[in-house]
Formats: C-alpha cells, sequence, structure tokens
C-alpha cells in the first residue's frame, strides 16, 4: 500500500496520541476493570507476555499467561488462573512446559475446564479438580466444545471423521446427533475445508440455517437470508484503510456477533507503523450495533457464552499494567 508522507505522518501522531481504551459507546453498558497486577497470581506473570482470557462460562473467566523464566530458551511455565467477573481468583494452578504431561488448559463442558496432552485429555472443575480422564489414542488431540456447552469431542484431524464424543454429568461417550446445536468451532473448520470452499472467498458465519453474515476488505458488514440479496449493515469498525475482520457468535442462541477488525500500515513483513483495533457487538435479529469500541491498540477480545459481555485483555509490555476490562451489554 502507498501512503503519502503527510498521510503517515498524521496517522503515526494519532496512534501515538489515541488514548489506551475509549469509552464504551452505547446504552446500558457497564463497565469493569480487572487490575491483573493486583491478584497476587497473575502479578507473577512475564511482563512482555500478552495475557490469554477465556470464558469459562457467563461468569467465569481463565487467565493463562507465561511466568518467568520469561525470555530464554529453555522449560518456562504457563500460570492458569480462573476468576469471577469481578477479580475474585477462584483457583489458579501452574504448568511446565518440562513436564511430559504438560496441558493445555481451557474452557470446557458445564462450567469446567479441559487439559490436554499429548495422548490425554483431562475434565476438571473450575478449581482444577481432576473429574475424569480420557486417553484419546490420536498423535494430537484437539478438543471443541458443543453448542450448548454440555459435552465436547476429541478429534486428532478435524476435518476427517476420527472425532470422539462425550457428554453427560460422567462425560460417557456419545454420538454427533446427540448435540442438535453441533460444535461451532469444528463446524467452520470443516466448513472452511469443504471441497466446496472457494478460496479468497469472505468468511461466512453462519447465525441460523437460513442466514449467515460476512464482512468485505473495508471491513463493511452484511447479512444474506434464505439466498436472497445480501444486506448492507451499519459497520463502525470499518476504516480507510484496508482491515482484516473476524467475527464471534455468541454460542447462546447466536443472537449476538462481535465483529473484531484491524488495520495497519506496515514497511515489509516485520515493521509495522501503524495498528488498531475496532470492535463493534451487533444484535442478530435487528443488526443493530449495540456496542462500538476503538481501543487503537492490539489486545485479546473474548465473547462470553450468552453474548451479552465481552472481556478485553491488556499486556503488560515493557512492564506496563495488564487488566481485564469486562463490557456487560444487556
Amino acid at each position: 500500500m502507498r501512503v503519502r508522507k503527510w498521510m503517515l505522518i498524521s496517522l503515526l501522531v494519532l496512534a501515538m496520541t489515541t488514548p489506551p481504551l475509549c469509552p464504551a459507546q452505547g446504552n446500558g453498558v457497564l463497565v469493569e476493570k480487572l487490575p491483573l497486577d493486583n491478584n497476587s497470581e497473575v502479578s507473577r506473570r512475564c511482563h512482555s507476555d500478552l495475557p490469554t482470557v477465556h470464558w469459562v462460562d457467563d461468569n467465569t473467566i481463565l487467565i493463562v499467561y507465561q511466568i518467568p523464566p520469561c525470555n530464554r530458551n529453555e522449560p518456562f511455565k504457563f500460570g492458569n488462573t480462573a476468576m469471577d467477573i469481578h477479580g475474585n481468583t477462584i483457583a489458579s494452578i501452574d504448568r511446565d512446559t518440562s513436564d511430559s504431561n504438560f496441558r493445555h488448559i481451557e474452557p470446557g463442558p458445564n462450567g469446567g475446564l479441559l487439559a490436554t496432552s499429548a495422548h490425554i485429555v483431562e475434565v476438571l472443575d473450575t478449581h482444577f479438580v481432576l473429574l475424569k480422564s480420557i486417553h484419546c489414542e490420536m498423535t494430537y488431540c484437539q478438543t471443541f466444545l458443543s453448542a450448548d456447552r454440555s459435552g465436547f469431542a476429541i478429534c486428532n484431524e478435524p476435518v476427517k471423521d476420527d472425532c470422539k464424543y462425550f457428554r453427560g454429568p460422567n462425560f460417557q461417550q456419545a454420538m454427533d446427533e446427540d448435540f442438535p446445536g453441533g460444535f461451532p468451532l469444528l463446524d467452520t473448520i470443516r466448513r472452511l475445508h469443504a471441497p466446496s470452499a472457494v478460496k479468497d472467498k469472505p468468511v461466512h458465519y453462519v447465525v441460523s440455517n437460513d442466514e449467515f453474515w460476512f464482512f468485505d476488505a473495508k471491513g463493511h458488514a452484511f447479512r444474506v437470508k434464505a439466498g436472497g440479496r445480501p444486506e448492507k449493515l451499519p459497520s463502525p469498525a470499518s476504516t480507510l484503510l484496508n482491515d482484516h475482520c473476524g467475527a464471534t457468535i455468541s454460542i447462546e442462541g447466536h443472537n449476538r456477533l462481535l465483529a473484531d477488525c484491524e488495520d495497519y500500515i506496515a514497511f515489509g513483513d516485520e515493521m509495522v507503523l501503524y495498528d488498531s483495533k475496532h470492535i463493534a457487538l451487533y444484535d442478530v435479529p435487528s443488526g443493530r450495533v449495540l456496542l462500538n469500541l476503538n481501543p487503537g491498540v492490539v489486545f485479546t477480545t473474548i465473547l462470553s457464552p450468552d453474548g451479552k459481555r465481552i472481556a478485553v485483555a491488556r499486556g503488560g509490555v515493557l512492564r506496563g499494567s495488564s487488566s481485564v476490562t469486562i463490557y456487560y451489554v444487556p
């Protein structure tokens, strides 16, 4: 992309003077900021590492972060801390990468957690207590939550028919058809790798059996109903620059959609001169924008299962402060 010198200087000034977090735009939006450095567990993290945030359920978040040693070529530890939406710690646990049983921990069924290693998937409660251990007997275990969050699938290659399904209080083995809502992330992966998928075609975010949404290269939002023509929607996340937009659909009901767009100017592949995020939360039935954020910096944004809360994680780069800001949109 060719940029005039005066325009480039203006953008650089804008990037440096943009407030770290702009106020939420919308009616009835409640905001709560959780300073992670005040948490005795999370404050041990590597300050150069951006914490990852997951929603365990509508009222619980999981913070995953690296703890010292931070920048050495040797085994390091990941910290995992579950907390409520007011920042109160529920439980915390560390995992060492030097351990052959190192497990990646992520949200699991029924408000619990899933810990995966090379050949084992463990179901944990929010306090990291082991509920069940499953040998996946695969080269690499991948887990996917069901839409109703009551069960999960363990797959080796999601695009193949090699998944096993589990649900119920004791996580008995189940069938794919036992989950009428499917597995959102697994279903998306399969659609993208289907023989009929067209390369360079905008990603279709399916919100119902007869409706999907997509974004063009400028970040403009469109909806298509029952094979009709695309309907253009308000798109506060779009900019004058080319945008890369992704979206997350609320697991419960598919009635909220979070558009997360990023625009940037770079020289080559490494030197980034301008980088900015733009976020919009949509009400799917009406197509109305419920929340518009323009934080101006790169961070993690996660939509809660019910689509009413957005968790925004800010890392502590250069030993700066880190936090999770939660926006609640009734």
